[in-house]
């Protein structure tokens, strides 16, 4: 169950612990790896929390894609890194919940953009049916971080049934690093996930 808008503002658990800088964008139409978008309010001038984490990136954070590829499959597709700080930028958005809107003629309104490079493509996707054969691992974990970390959320995924795993209903997640540990078991990232949790920011 995904948080109520009643919750508009992010608790930033992870400040102050440097390892912490991964996050994961749950993609929809849009290619991985060009850049992270979001609006700063709906149109009536409301944040939503998991468009308001892309305020939060920093440079050198790593981003990992979860995607629909052409062949159909769903999963982290890859990862890029943040070339810099968040910028303000006016975008049309067009919510995929929105289909009767038409891109051409919508209002152009301000976002949060933070502009990714190095996108590097998983040799093969971290499917959500690898994510489900780890089920009771990937839900035991979120449970031994709300506990570890004071006003713990932003968890890439949801239980949903006995043994399904869904990808959170959100644009932009929180990574813990914990996460990625396990997951990497499922398929290999292409880096040295100690190193790049303190990996100094180059441009």
């Amino acid at each position: 169950m995904i948080e109520d808008d009643a919750d508009l503002r992010p608790q930033f658990w992870w400040q102050g612990q440097p390892g912490q800088r991964f996050w994961m964008e749950i993609a929809g139409a849009k290619a991985p790896g060009i850049d992270l978008r979001a609006p700063i309010t709906t149109a009536d001038e409301r944040p939503i929390w998991h468009w308001d984490l892309v305020r939060m990136v920093q440079p050198g954070d790593v981003i990992l894609h979860w995607f629909t590829t052409p062949a159909g499959a769903t999963g982290i597709v890859g990862w890029s890194r943040a070339a810099s700080a968040p910028v303000v930028e006016s975008h049309v958005w067009v919510p995929r919940t929105r289909p009767d809107l038409d891109a051409a003629t919508a209002d152009r309104r301000p976002h949060w953009v933070v502009p990714l490079r190095d996108y590097t493509s998983l040799p093969r996707p971290i499917t959500r049916e690898q994510v489900e054969s780890i089920h009771s691992e990937v839900v035991r974990l979120e449970d031994e971080l709300k506990e570890r970390h004071r006003g713990f959320k932003y968890y890439p995924f949801q239980d949903y049934r006995p043994t399904e795993i869904r990808a959170r209903q959100a644009y932009l997640t929180k990574m813990p690093v914990e996460l990625l540990s396990l997951l990497n078991r499922l398929g290999r990232f292409g880096f040295e996930i100690e190193f790049e949790a303190h990996r100094p920011f180059r441009r």
